[in-house]
């Protein structure tokens, strides 16, 4: 799929190399735990590809249209899987200048006959930058609470409203 400036597809094998550097890029982990090592990353990511080949979740790779790789959106089963958990990570390069909102929300259009679940979002309360993108998406908050010792907000967008802001 390709937006004015994106070139968004489905995490693959070939991918792992370039995406590994989300993992340590310390302001992309900020709000994830910290940075982890290279070894452990490369295992997430195979997982991650391992669950796009078995169609149980979308795991979208983010370039630029020139190529360079910026980020990884993903959408997969929530703890609970009653939902599902939109995910997103971009290079902290790569910050305010629009793109994970041009990703995301056309990432949300493009599945959205597929979804049979509303889909939610989980996000420390201190990451504002992540809050005002998930209010933009048309997410609404509906919960707070205390996990991974931080105070964590919950939003939801309903399969309904999906790709109308």
């Amino acid at each position: 799929m390709y937006t004015e400036r994106l070139k968004i597809s489905l995490l693959d094998r070939k991918d792992i190399h370039e995406a590994k550097e989300l993992f340590t890029d310390a302001g992309t982990r900020a709000y994830l735990g910290g940075t982890i090592n290279e070894d452990t990353a490369i295992y997430k990511l195979k997982k991650w590809v391992a669950r796009n080949q078995n169609d149980e979740a979308w795991y979208f790779t983010i370039r630029l249209k020139c190529g360079e790789f910026i980020g990884i959106v993903s959408i997969d089963d929530y703890i609970d899987t009653i939902y599902k958990d939109l995910s997103f990570q971009f290079l902290s390069k790569h910050w305010h200048q629009g793109y994970a909102y041009e990703a995301i929300s056309n990432i949300l259009i493009e599945i959205q006959r597929l979804l049979v679940k509303d889909v939610i979002a989980e996000t420390q309360k201190d990451n504002n930058h992540s809050i005002r993108l998930l209010k933009k998406l048309g997410f609404k908050l509906v919960d707070e609470y205390e996990r991974f010792n931080s105070k964590q907000c919950l939003f939801i967008i309903e399969k309904a409203f999906v790709g109308l802001n």
